[in-house]
């Protein structure tokens, strides 16, 4: 199965942590990150080969992501377990279940829970590492019995680099081939 892993594209959050330094994470004015301008351009020029099922944080920005490198006829299986570390961080909050369905066209929310809370606790990495990986293994066991060979996922840097120990750029494109 090949396996294509994707950075959201520069956000506003990114823009007020260089402007503003780690205060913009716990900043309400940077609660549901959009793309910039820059942002949009990074996705739009993302190298990203063919996908047949395409997983995406249900975060703004991942979601304005995916639809500028796959279009806004794709399907798009929004999942809590691509989520950024969560915690006090306003950036990383999601919107309501409820709120994203009427929002966005050509989604599935199957995946997220009804009953998501926010927590002013800051996720451990070691919890994020092990979401990470859980997520990763449901998503690929997923897709497999829909028999697709190729899948995307469209998330963030904290939790790709949980998986690859290594940070990764905004609007970055890592594909990998597993055996499975």
């Amino acid at each position: 199965m090949k396996i294509t892993f994707i950075r959201h594209g520069f956000a506003d959050h990114n823009k007020g942590f260089l402007e503003e330094g780690e205060s913009a994470y716990s900043s309400l004015k940077y609660r549901y990150s959009r793309l910039t301008e820059l942002g949009h351009k990074q996705a739009r020029e993302a190298d990203v080969p063919r996908a047949d099922i395409v997983f995406v944080s249900p975060l703004i920005r991942c979601i304005e992501t995916a639809r500028d490198i796959f279009g806004s006829s794709k399907l798009l299986y929004l999942s809590d377990g691509l989520l950024e570390t969560q915690g006090p961080f306003p950036c990383n909050w999601r919107e309501p279940k409820g709120l994203i369905e009427t929002k966005y066209a050509n989604v599935n929310t199957d995946l997220l829970s009804p009953n998501y809370s926010l927590s002013q606790e800051k996720e451990s990495d070691a919890r994020l590492h092990e979401r990470a990986e859980d997520t990763l293994t449901y998503l690929m066991l997923k897709a497999k019995s829909i028999r697709a060979a190729s899948i995307a996922i469209v998330t963030h840097n904290d939790w790709l680099e949980s998986i690859f120990n290594r940070k990764f750029r905004n609007g970055e494109v890592y594909t990998i081939e597993t055996s499975s």
